[in-house]
């Protein structure tokens, strides 16, 4: 099964706007996209390696090119992302490479989203939250992330600051792909993955859209067409279909809109998974080419002096 672990943080200040000054203009970005290759289990040791990773920086614990290279049977596929962890990354290193940084950007007023994506027992319950029983070494990304939020905010002794936290399932919309025989789901668990399948799908679809958008556009040639073409023989952007599912319309600002967004793709390093990996490689390969224009989430104080200078304005007009 696939599953999506998503945790959006939005930050704002001060409650009220400014009469005069106009909002700052967006934060274009694209999305940050992170491979984290979860251990291997214990095996006869004759398997022959599926991914292989350069070194890792001794200091970072991070892919030293951020190559990564799938192999599989005669299938051979290099991919380049923002980050690359090897199973011997530690929680430590793996946020403070890749999520870290975005706290800046949090206080700064931007909208923050995190995802983890991939298979079943992939380490993206691990990775977003840590280990059910363990010491502070295994402490996940969101907890690290917060208690720096928090020690940050502590610091700014002259700002107010207001946290609301909120926590929402959709059932049917859970990211899960394998099939029936490997789930080996029987009866109503077979039917609920087959309505569980349709948010895959939707946010596939997304993904693909987005990245196609980002490509520059294609010109019409005698071999055929790719998409519908305008009068100057460019394509039309593709529909980005966010209403397909809830879970697609819940990721509508991480994925193309408001948030700066670091999608975390956790693989396993098996050829028994080789399949499941290879395509949440590719789907993070898409991603990595999905820009977003995060709006500064700023309401500036009003002074004595603005609703002065307001009304001095209101009464020239009249």
């Amino acid at each position: 099964m696939e599953r999506l672990k998503v945790q959006t943080l939005s930050s704002s200040k001060s409650p009220a706007k400014s009469p005069k000054r106009p909002p700052p203009p967006p934060l274009a970005a694209r999305v940050k996209v992170a491979v984290r290759v979860r251990p291997p289990v214990a095996s006869n040791g004759n398997e022959v390696p599926l991914l292989y990773i350069s070194e890792a920086e001794p200091e970072t614990g991070a892919n030293a090119d951020n190559v990564i290279q799938f192999q599989l049977d005669k299938t051979q596929k290099s991919f380049r992302f923002d980050h690359i962890f090897s199973p011997e990354a530690t929680q430590a290193e793996a946020y403070n490479a890749a999520l870290q940084p975005l706290l800046v950007s949090l206080l700064c007023g931007f909208n923050v989203t995190v995802l983890a994506y991939g298979q079943t027992g992939s380490g993206k319950t691990y990775t977003m939250g840590g280990a059910a029983v363990g010491s502070g070494n295994d402490d996940g990304l969101i907890l690290r992330f917060l208690r720096d939020l928090f020690d940050a905010l502590r610091n700014e002794a002259s700002m107010k600051t207001t946290i609301k936290v909120s926590f929402l399932e959709i059932y049917c919309d859970e990211i899960r792909s394998e099939r029936v025989k490997k789930t080996l789901l029987e009866g109503h668990g077979m039917k609920e993955g087959s309505h569980i399948n349709v948010g895959l799908l939707a946010l596939g679809n997304v993904i693909n859209a987005l990245g196609s958008r980002q490509r520059p556009l294609q010109r019409l040639n005698s071999t055929g067409v790719s998409g519908r073409g305008t009068g100057s023989g460019n394509v039309t952007p593709r529909h980005v279909p966010y209403r397909s599912s809830k879970l697609t319309r819940l990721l509508r600002d991480a994925l193309g809109g408001n948030s700066v967004t670091l999608f975390i793709a956790c693989v396993s390093p098996e050829i028994t998974n080789g399949n499941e990996t290879l395509n949440t490689l590719q789907y993070a390969n898409r991603a990595r080419s999905i820009q977003n224009k995060a709006q500064k989430n700023v309401e500036e104080a009003v002074t004595e002096d603005m609703i002065v200078d307001a009304t001095s304005v209101d009464l020239v007009t009249e």
